[in-house]
């Protein structure tokens, strides 16, 4: 699942909370809230190993 989609779900549970009241809403707003953090580190890992790419490769560039 993409990082798009997955705040489209968290954006969803939200929605989703409005509508509800108690134990319920509680569940979906930490529902929310995992689906944003799990996009969150996706995003800072596929943009930490896209900087360690590009640190590999202007190493290699440099002793190549």
């Amino acid at each position: 699942m993409t990082t798009q989609e997955l705040r489209a779900k968290a954006a969803s549970c939200r929605e989703r909370a409005a509508r509800l009241t108690g134990c319920e809403q509680h569940r979906e707003l930490q529902r929310a809230q995992a689906l944003e953090c799990e996009a969150g580190e996706r995003e800072y890992y596929r943009t930490r190993m896209a900087g360690c790419k590009r640190l590999t490769n202007t190493k290699e560039a440099a002793h190549g």
